[in-house]
């Protein structure tokens, strides 16, 4: 394996111009979109041509993320599939977070032919990769997440212009990685049992289409409180006002809002641009208010994810900061 490192992902995608690429979304929730977004837009910047068929690419490309940690898995095993199904084009893992309890990450290159590109979007990560020994070509890399290719897009420009500042936004994650939060357990049962039976390609269209539309309906109106009742928020309000008297009178939005069960894309939107001040356990919300230029404070979560992002891209923000504690008075 050449231990050099690679530094910018546009570098290694100029290789590939005027090449065909498919591209392997990993769709997720609502900070998933934006990283699809930014991903798309290099590709675009590289003049590749996206194709829908993996077996008529010249590269495989597997968006950035967290689905390469054993808390998530499915990137895992996309990789894997392309892998094992296409071990003679090249592939490329645009920047993730890379967290593994139980995965040999080496062996799912095992049977690779042709080279790999993996980028991490933190060095935690990229340290992790540089302690696996991969017996193919495979090189790594580290670059900013994704999100950040959006910095100079239209999106971002038409996102500023009304930027406002109306109420507090505190977000609290409802899912696997949640330090804040106990989530009660499922009850096992013949539903949950058939529930887990059924691939995500199959339930992601019905939950697309149906399921979360229905959802995003019945709590609309209650969305924007559906949170204050729990301590982390509540802490949080308590201390936004002692360190912001400006915002003592403000409405405060709680909730999950990067959940698409909960709310879409452009409501996801509007909540963080009418944001005075955010606090998030969720990444991208915060990676979106701080390209904003909005007051915000990440919470760390349960890997080294946030925190690497935070000191990789955010740190040098004067508008950004790190909760490594319970709270943002610490």
């Amino acid at each position: 394996m050449n231990k050099e490192i690679l530094n910018s992902l546009q570098e290694v995608l100029a290789l590939y111009a005027n090449k065909k690429v498919f591209f392997e979304k990993l769709e997720g929730n609502n900070g998933d979109a934006l990283i699809t977004m930014g991903s798309l837009i290099a590709i675009k910047t590289a003049n590749m041509k996206v194709v829908e068929n993996a077996a008529e690419a010249d590269l495989i490309a597997i968006n950035g993320g967290a689905g390469m940690t054993d808390i998530w898995s499915h990137g895992l095993g996309k990789l894997k599939m392309y892998n094992s199904d296409y071990p003679s084009t090249p592939l490329i893992i645009f920047p993730s977070s890379f967290f593994f309890k139980s995965t040999n990450f080496a062996d799912l290159f095992a049977d690779r032919k042709s080279p790999a590109y993996i980028f991490s979007r933190e060095r935690y990560s990229l340290e992790i990769l540089q302690g696996i020994n991969f017996s193919t070509e495979v090189r790594l890399g580290i670059d900013h997440d994704m999100a950040f290719f959006l910095s100079n897009s239209n999106y971002l420009k038409g996102l500023h212009r009304k930027s406002k500042g109306k109420h507090i936004l505190i977000v609290e994650r409802n899912d696997p990685e949640t330090t804040t939060r106990i989530n009660r357990p499922q009850k096992p049962g013949l539903v949950t049992a058939i529930k887990k039976k059924i691939p995500w390609s199959v339930k992601r269209p019905i939950n697309n289409s149906l399921v979360w539309p229905l959802r995003r309906l019945l709590n609309y109106s209650k969305i924007v409180s559906m949170d204050l009742h729990r301590p982390f928020v509540q802490e949080q309000i308590n201390l936004i006002s002692e360190k912001y008297p400006n915002t003592r009178g403000l409405p405060v939005v709680a909730a999950d809002i990067s959940d698409p069960a909960l709310c879409d894309f452009d409501r996801f939107n509007n909540l963080i641009v009418n944001s005075e001040v955010v606090v998030s356990t969720r990444l991208h919300v915060g990676i979106l208010a701080a390209m904003l230029g909005k007051t915000t404070y990440l919470k760390t979560g349960n890997y080294h994810k946030i925190k690497g992002i935070y000191e990789y891209s955010l740190a040098e923000k004067d508008n950004v900061y790190l909760i490594e504690d319970a709270s943002i008075g610490q």
